[in-house]
């Protein structure tokens, strides 16, 4: 259910649909972080958890919002699944797409665009 309200919140992102990508990313986020809460997570699961939070830092940048807690923290989450799956390339990708977003969205904050 959880991956499934981020695949809708990613596909209302790219149909403009702002407001309802974040509800959408926040419930996703809210499943996740239960999940995560309940015990040891798959690695899957972390990598879902690793997307809201970019997605949520993403929808928060494009409205003028600070959101360098939550690319941090998707950031976190995949230094360890990167240490725990080096060959994984999806890791990888992530890590360096997060990274991205988030010094775009210093970028944001500084300059205001």
């Amino acid at each position: 259910l959880a991956r499934c309200r981020l695949g809708l919140a990613t596909l209302l992102w790219d149909l403009g649909r702002i407001k309802e990508a974040q509800q959408a990313n926040s419930s996703a986020l809210g499943l996740l972080r239960g999940l995560l809460a309940e015990g040891p997570a798959s690695a899957d699961c972390r990598l879902d958890l690793a997307h809201a939070l970019r997605m949520q830092g993403n929808l928060a940048a494009r409205n003028g919002i600070a959101t360098e807690a939550s690319l941090r923290e998707a950031v976190d989450v995949l230094d360890g699944l990167a240490k725990e799956q080096p060959d994984n390339p999806a890791c990888r990708r992530d890590q360096l797409a997060t990274w991205l977003s988030l010094r775009a969205s210093r970028r944001v904050l500084l300059l205001g665009f």
